[in-house]
């Protein structure tokens, strides 16, 4: 499980926490907003890797590189985003190159 993931987990965790504290507490706005805040950061968890599960070796043909690198969680290589209109694809970084 990449590190991100396990930070924004404890970070729900504790919210979630901090929630049951606040209602023994009858704070009850700060409980419903812990609460939900911890939801939305576990639910943001849940689908971590689904935006590096299609990684390509080459870019498609008219695509253009974008600034953004990322490393990819599933191996240990960096992956850069290229564009051509609205979509986008996630490409192996050649080792030590800058695309193409």
């Amino acid at each position: 499980m990449p590190v991100e993931r396990r930070i924004v987990q404890a970070l729900g965790g504790l919210a979630v926490l901090g929630a049951v504290v606040f209602g023994v507490w009858h704070v009850w706005a700060v409980t419903f907003y812990l609460g939900l805040s911890g939801v939305l950061f576990w639910a943001a968890s849940w689908g971590w890797r689904a935006r590096f599960q299609e990684v390509l070796a080459q870019p498609p043909t008219g695509a253009e590189p974008t600034p953004e690198v990322y490393r990819d969680p599933g191996r240990q290589q960096r992956v850069r985003v290229w564009r051509l209109g609205d979509r986008r694809w996630y490409v192996l970084e050649p080792p030590g190159g800058q695309g193409r």
